[in-house]
């Protein structure tokens, strides 16, 4: 009986169905929407159950898979490949947001620094660009490791008066 309703789920409304065109792009639509909320609600419930057994030192964009896994835990996971390409860091404070690896740019083309890497530390965050005392950018370090056009683009990015938590946010797509 499970498999006619199944069925029947996507054929056309016209039909008797439900018209979906393709159950696999909905359902990881709906997985990748717990992922999102995970990722804006990190003191939920949810997410802290997930976060202490899965990425316990990170965030869900960097979790890896593990082992002894939650059915539901493999779904969510398979569901970053949706959501990472479609978000990008809002500069706060800097201490989450890594300077080589993370999208945090204002250029949306990759939304991350092209500049080849400089040495500077093990995991460098944004929070050594900022001065803390004036919340403004530290132009002299900036001239030392970003190319010229990434600089005008990073002292062009606001920080924030009172120090706040860097926000993960959706960028839209422009087609």
């Amino acid at each position: 009986m499970a498999w006619v309703s199944w069925s029947r789920m996507c054929k056309s409304k016209l039909e008797g169905g439900m018209g979906f065109r393709d159950l696999y792009a909905f359902n990881l639509a709906m997985l990748a929407k717990q992922g999102w909320r995970m990722l804006e609600n990190p003191a939920s419930l949810m997410a802290c159950m997930y976060e202490a057994r899965y990425f316990p030192n990170g965030d869900i964009l960097n979790a890896s898979i593990g082992s002894n896994l939650y059915y539901a835990w493999r779904s969510i996971h398979k569901s970053i490949e949706i959501i990472q390409p479609g978000t990008r860091w809002r500069v706060g404070n800097g201490k989450t947001i890594h300077i080589w690896d993370d999208r945090w740019l204002p250029t949306p083309s990759t939304y991350k620094v092209i500049s080849p890497r400089k040495d500077f530390g093990d995991f460098p965050m944004l929070l050594a660009l900022i001065d803390q005392d004036t919340r403004r950018w530290r132009k002299d370090i900036l001239d030392k490791i970003f190319f010229a056009f990434e600089v005008g683009n990073i002292l062009s990015i606001p920080i924030p008066h009172y120090p706040q938590e860097d926000q993960l946010i959706w960028v839209k797509n422009k087609k």
